[in-house]
């Protein structure tokens, strides 16, 4: 810049420009993963609560709940003595009954948390859909029985 002129050039200014705007691109990519793994490990903890709590209803009622069909049971009370009508809204399960309410899947992302419990009342599967990869977890539909947590087919989350 010569000593007559005052400011900057347009190249002087762009040039800064372009770094700010590269390094906010790549702070929002960061950011966004971080918050996917965030939900994520969400999900796995919860499915991982619900399991605990159909060992407490298995214990305490002889067996795992049981259902017709994949059902989502999202926000739905697991309430001690009926196994074929285990999961119930707030109005339906006597407080005294209560073992646990079912969490909800974080937003956005995933899928809702669905439950089906195998006839024999001695199986269940719980359905939940993760974000990406961890070190244990795969991305897409995942299935948690009493036994282990695996990948399964992703219209199995629908």
């Amino acid at each position: 810049m010569s000593q007559n002129q005052k400011g900057f050039t347009a190249v002087e200014l762009l040039a800064p420009i372009g770094i700010i705007g590269i390094l906010a691109t790549v702070t929002t990519v960061s950011v966004s993963s971080i918050r996917a793994k965030g939900r994520d490990t969400k999900r796995v903890t919860d499915v991982k609560a619900i399991q605990s709590n159909l060992e407490i209803f298995a214990e305490t009622n002889g067996g795992y709940p049981t259902t017709a069909t994949k059902s989502v049971i999202e926000g739905l009370w697991m309430c001690n003595g009926d196994k074929a009508a285990a999961f119930k809204a707030d109005a339906d399960c006597v407080a005294a009954n209560r073992i646990f309410r079912a969490p909800k899947n974080p937003a956005p992302g995933g899928a809702t948390y669905k439950y089906l419990g195998e006839a024999t009342a001695q199986t269940y599967k719980v359905y939940f859909k993760l974000e990406g990869d961890s070190a244990s977890f795969k991305l897409g539909c995942n299935v948690a029985t009493e036994k282990e947590i695996v990948k399964t087919a992703e219209t199995d989350c629908n």
